[in-house]
């Protein structure tokens, strides 16, 4: 068979049957975007650091944190923090100044601790509906006490010189359930000086994560 007559050949197939091959196609792919579906909506999340009057180290740090709008009605669960985390103590328990508002306002809250479990948090719930994105501040002292449940990982915040560390399981109010976010750290560091730089496990500097859950997102370093 000649080329020219065998290319022709192939374009009748082509013709006749192509459509047979891109419809199956077609289907595989919606079938695959209805199992896998991916929730982007981003949590932003910026750190601020400070410098205690008469101190040579970083002695607290504020958090300012917003999460994207969701109907939550009142009394379900809304933002959350593990209480121990690797046999760390958190945050959870001790963050000071926590303001919450949405698009009605101020939100006041109200919190229950898992009583058990693998592993344990604290719950804040909101005392009315919630409308709009969520907008959180509250400041977190750092310490450098000795871990009050004995030997564990460097989890907590710790502060050494100019620098400070901590995973965010430790400290960061994220929302409360399985939903995936991308979250979006931000680095405020006019309190340190022109030269300071911010660093995570996400990388330098500002920076966007993939999509998570919020039990993920508990795993980011700084």
């Amino acid at each position: 068979m000649s080329k020219s007559a065998a290319g022709e050949r192939g374009d009748r197939l082509r013709g006749k049957w192509g459509w047979l091959v891109l419809v199956p196609m077609l289907v595989l792919a919606a079938r695959v975007q209805a199992q896998a579906p991916v929730d982007n909506s981003t949590v932003n999340v910026t750190l601020h650091p400070s410098v205690g009057e008469g101190a040579r180290r970083i002695t607290s740090l504020q958090v300012a944190v917003q999460i994207p709008a969701e109907a939550v009605a009142a009394g379900a669960p809304l933002i959350r923090m593990p209480l121990v985390l690797s046999n760390v103590r958190t945050a959870a328990t001790s963050l000071h100044d926590l303001q919450v508002r949405d698009d009605d306002g101020p939100l006041p809250l109200t919190h229950d601790d898992d009583k058990s479990g693998q592993k344990t948090y604290r719950h804040w719930k909101a005392a009315r509906a919630v409308h709009g994105p969520l907008k959180l501040s509250y400041r977190v002292d750092i310490a450098n006490e000795a871990n009050p449940l004995g030997a564990a990982p460097p989890f907590e915040l710790r502060s050494e010189g100019g620098s400070f560390s901590g995973l965010t399981g430790s400290f960061l109010l994220l929302p409360d359930g399985n939903r995936k976010y991308r979250l979006r750290l931000r680095w405020d560091l006019a309190n340190l000086g022109g030269e300071a730089l911010g660093v995570s496990t996400l990388g330098l500097g500002d920076q966007l994560s993939a999509a998570m859950q919020p039990e993920q997102l508990e795993s980011i370093f700084l």
